[in-house]
């Protein structure tokens, strides 16, 4: 546990870390980027670091320091395997990756104390970047899964009509400050939601704490997204599945009714089934029946069995459509993952996502050419990132993460909150360092681990 001071010096860098890199990763100008000033953790951590050596209490310095060297063994042996030289942005990430496992050894018990405070201080800053955006009617893409059809044609759309993919209405819609795209805040939303719920059903809580989570639910809703959709929906059918027992009946009431409003406003919007059922089956160009074939020239997918070939085919088909960019990006992301599973078992190494995108997509080219130009380092969410980066070895992230979910003696608080980030960002992610992701990943195996201690 972190040993408080007087003037709570040690938790102020906490608040400071665990806001900006988790709330605030997507607030940028020019060269600062406030997802960085989780930095600042480091003066506590010194202090920590040399008051555990002192007291010759080595446990957690042990355990950073195994699993720091097992990543840099397995990128220092996949890098020499492909020969290739360990650029600047490779060894920026193992550094800033090994940094947050020792701030998550350390601390992780403390970023659980704070959560509730700093998801406090976030909803304030939530609410003003959203009242800017409305008062001074900034304009955002005016066609998105979910949201509220701007009947009234409050906001201005000709100045982003990108195009339309439906005959449904515009859509209510305004930029904010914090988060650039609506998908983005979407990352978040689930846990901020999850978390919000209890806390509100379950916890002494001021009234104007309740307004400004009922706020941001509405500015959910409003601002909505397939990644926020589908991240809420599963993430609370999942927690509750299996934590039934532990979440209080009124809780319960109100997770079914988040589920109803976005499961109708899912069913109710175009865009939504665009996103999800990419292929158009009335389609008379389209003959899945010739896909469903096995490849006569085996040559043409080496790394591929035959159990992979359906598959491979059925992706390929709808990567022909191009019927949703988007959806198009995740197949192929599908399909380079499916290939490195057989190929590289083992993995590509921490941060070499984009080294596997490049090298599948020039052996076997994607039939629409669009999608080898996105996510190349992110592979559109943290599933297929972790698969194949560490391949084989990203079993130990699972066994962790079903531990957790499982285990009766983590709060159900935690679980609320950490939970939905992480499985959101599974679905649809965009990497380790955004959305606080490599953080509360941490956080999670190191709150197991010292449990079985």
């Amino acid at each position: 546990m972190l040993e408080k001071t007087k003037n709570n010096s040690d938790y102020l860098f906490l608040y400071i870390g665990f806001i900006s890199f988790v709330y605030l990763w997507d607030v940028k100008f020019e060269l600062f980027q406030a997802r960085f000033l989780i930095l600042i953790i480091f003066i506590p951590l010194i202090y920590k670091l040399i008051k555990d050596l002192k007291n010759s209490n080595y446990s957690s310095l042990k355990l950073s320091s195994f699993i720091i060297l097992f990543l840099f063994l397995h990128l220092f042996i996949n890098l020499f395997y492909d020969n290739a030289k360990l650029d600047y942005n490779i060894l920026f990430s193992y550094i800033f990756f090994s940094f947050i496992i020792l701030v998550s050894v350390y601390f992780n018990n403390n970023f659980s104390e704070i959560l509730e405070k700093s998801l406090i201080l976030f909803l304030f800053l939530f609410l003003i970047s959203s009242s800017i955006g409305i008062l001074l009617k900034l304009p955002d893409a005016p066609f998105f899964c979910g949201g509220i059809p701007d009947v009234f044609s409050f906001f201005t759309h000709s100045s982003v009509d990108l195009g339309r993919v439906s005959s449904s209405p515009y859509k209510v819609s305004f930029s904010e400050l914090l988060f650039k795209e609506n998908s983005h805040l979407g990352m978040v939303a689930p846990g901020v939601l999850a978390y919000g719920i209890y806390i509100v059903s379950e916890k002494k809580i001021s009234n104007i704490v309740k307004l400004l989570i009922l706020i941001f639910a509405i500015v959910c809703f409003i601002k909505s997204s397939t990644t926020l959709i589908v991240g809420v929906i599963l993430s609370i059918i999942i927690i509750n599945l299996f934590n039934f027992d532990k979440i209080k009946k009124k809780t319960q009431i109100l997770f079914a009714t988040l589920l109803i409003v976005f499961s109708l406003s899912f069913i109710n919007s175009d865009e939504c089934k665009y996103r999800i059922f990419v292929l158009e089956y009335d389609n008379k160009d389209f003959d899945i029946n010739k896909y469903n074939k096995e490849i006569k020239n085996q040559n043409e997918i080496p790394y591929i069995k035959k159990n992979y070939i359906r598959i491979y085919n059925i992706i390929k088909a709808k990567l022909e459509l191009d019927t949703f960019l988007s959806s198009s990006i995740y197949l192929n992301n599908l399909r380079i993952t499916l290939i490195s599973i057989k190929d590289r078992p083992f993995g590509w190494g921490l941060n070499r996502y984009s080294d596997a995108f490049e090298f599948y997509n020039k052996m076997y080219p994607p039939i629409n050419k669009r999608v080898g130009e996105y996510n190349i380092k992110d592979g559109s969410n943290n599933l297929f990132k972790i698969i194949v980066e560490f391949g084989v070895f990203s079993i130990v992230f699972f066994f962790y993460l079903i531990n957790y979910l499982f285990n009766t003696k983590i709060s159900i608080g935690n679980k609320l909150f950490y939970l939905p980030i992480i499985l959101t960002q599974l679905i649809r992610g965009a990497g380790y360092f955004n959305g606080g992701f490599a953080l509360i990943i941490c956080i999670m195996i190191f709150q197991i681990i010292n449990i079985k201690k």
